[in-house]
């Protein structure tokens, strides 16, 4: 209990980290090379999260869809009139 309660701390801190960053580089202007770094630097993470979170909802979906398929295939046809 005391290390789910450590986790969704850092779990939190790690969200408003992250948060605070984007709203940091929403706000550049990208008028100094500095500046375009970071918002070129941000673009490039959120590319990165959105591919695993795309990998992820795949994996999902396609995990859900072979347990529906074992599922149907596994229960007697309702088909015999009984």
């Amino acid at each position: 209990m005391v290390i789910t309660s450590a986790n969704s701390r850092n779990d939190n801190s790690t969200f408003e980290g992250t948060a605070i960053v984007r709203r940091f580089t929403s706000e550049l202007q990208g008028q100094s090379t500095l500046e375009r770094a970071a918002i070129g630097a941000q673009q490039e993470q959120d590319a990165i999260e959105e591919a695993q979170m795309e990998a992820q909802m795949r994996a999902l979906f396609e995990d859900n869809d072979r347990r529906s398929v074992l599922i149907s295939a596994s229960q007697p046809s309702q088909t015999d009139g009984r």
